[in-house]
């Protein structure tokens, strides 16, 4: 019986958590994560500021960096160290699908495109906007959350 409960409890923590990680791509977060995490992470020498492109096979990852200590970006004033990570956008070399990103359409607010059968979905709950063609996706950003954009906007009086 606690070997159920154990795993039950297991089950549950991971499928709680999942949604947190929506924000997050291989273990980057923006306004939380550095150049050394991006070197240490993608297991590359350099990040050139304010953005570099990285050709990882499977997809080209441009990363945006704070090249300032007080910038703005996003029509708000930042406060976080040079260097921090700004954006991620993923640029996939071969389509997925809506589905396959495991992330809840609900979640999304849509926008419609001038081209036809594209639409942009964007949560800034989660701090994740991708376009999608006929519900295939190619690009996908990461934004900071509402969260952070609130906690880190304040803070910019200080600058």
């Amino acid at each position: 019986m606690r070997i159920f409960s154990a795993v039950t409890f297991i089950t549950f923590a991971l499928i709680s958590a999942a949604p947190a990680r929506a924000k997050e791509w291989r273990g980057l977060s923006p306004m939380k994560s550095t150049c050394e995490d991006v070197k240490r992470l993608l297991n590359v020498s350099a990040c050139k500021l304010p953005k570099e492109t990285y050709d990882l096979g499977s997809e080209k990852v441009t990363i945006t960096f704070s090249t300032s200590r007080c910038f703005q970006v996003f029509q708000k004033w930042w406060n976080v160290p040079v260097g921090t990570v700004v954006m991620i956008e993923r640029d996939l070399t071969k389509p997925i699908s809506i589905s396959e990103l495991g992330i809840p359409r609900e979640k999304y607010k849509i926008s419609e495109t001038d081209a036809v059968d594209l639409n942009v979905y964007d949560s800034e709950e989660e701090g994740v906007s991708f376009e999608a063609f006929k519900d295939w996706v190619q690009h996908i950003a990461y934004v900071p959350t509402k969260t952070d954009a609130r906690q880190l906007a304040l803070s910019a009086g200080k600058c």
